[in-house]
């Protein structure tokens, strides 16, 4: 009787999570290509439109957004060639699937006044409790919208 409660229960949570009205999917979506084309143009130096690892650079970048793409900067140099924007923003929807839930949420406020002020308090937080970054990182995987 408990396993079929269960099995109820976590299809009506299945059910709850996938619907999304089609407006407040495209607004993600406009959102999520924003910040892929922000990233895309912060790591453009020489702004030809594409980007390699030798016209590569994080510096423009916060670390922790840095540590976030190091994934797709690892293809970069694997690849030998030049990402266009439609490229990158295929690997970082393959590299979205991967992330967990907080480095899905720091992508998708990147650039935003949420993040700046998500790390003026983590950074005062960190400073006072004497951690480093990856200390303070909640290790849930999961929730959070797909690109």
């Amino acid at each position: 009787m408990g396993e079929l409660k269960r099995e109820e229960e976590k299809a009506r949570r299945e059910r709850n999570k996938s619907f999304v009205q089609p407006k407040s999917r495209e607004m993600l979506n406009d959102k999520k290509l924003a910040v892929i084309e922000k990233i895309f143009c912060e790591l453009d130096d020489d702004s030809d439109g594409f980007i390699s690892c030798q016209s590569c650079s994080t510096e423009g970048l916060p670390e922790e957004i840095a540590k976030i793409l190091s994934p797709i900067l690892e293809e970069l140099k694997e690849a030998s060639k030049a990402f266009s924007m439609e490229e990158f923003f295929e690997s970082m929807c393959r590299l979205y699937e991967s992330l967990d839930f907080y480095d899905k949420d720091l992508l998708f406020k990147y650039g935003s006044k949420a993040f700046n002020d998500q790390f003026s308090f983590a950074e005062s937080f960190r400073v006072i409790c004497g951690l480093r970054v990856a200390d303070n990182q909640p290790q849930d995987q999961g929730a959070g919208e797909e690109f």
